[in-house]
């Protein structure tokens, strides 16, 4: 009997970890930069702010990794289904 070879994508969700540095006076002043752009990647304030941002060490939290659903993702797939050829198969899209 045949055997057929295949692979499964998921989205999910999970929280990283950057620590820096930030170059400034006081830690006053090492705060205020931070508050004014906390919307932004730390990776994007490094390369805004080289003189000031500087990154030393990373890490990816997998005890934080969740599934989603397609009502977590705007309702587009969170799981798809490929042949061994790349074919897509079928998706949780409309499930």
């Amino acid at each position: 009997m045949p055997i057929f070879n295949y692979y499964q994508d998921q989205k999910q969700t999970i929280w990283t970890r950057t620590f820096f540095t930030v170059n400034a006076n006081t830690e006053k002043e090492a705060l205020s930069i931070l508050r004014q752009h906390y919307l932004l990647r730390i990776e994007d304030l490094e390369e805004q702010f080289p003189e000031i941002i500087s990154i030393t060490e990373g890490e990816t939290l997998f005890d934080t990794m969740e599934h989603m659903t397609p009502g977590d993702n705007g309702d587009y797939s969170t799981i798809e289904v490929y042949n061994e050829k790349n074919n897509f198969i079928c998706d949780n899209s409309s499930i």
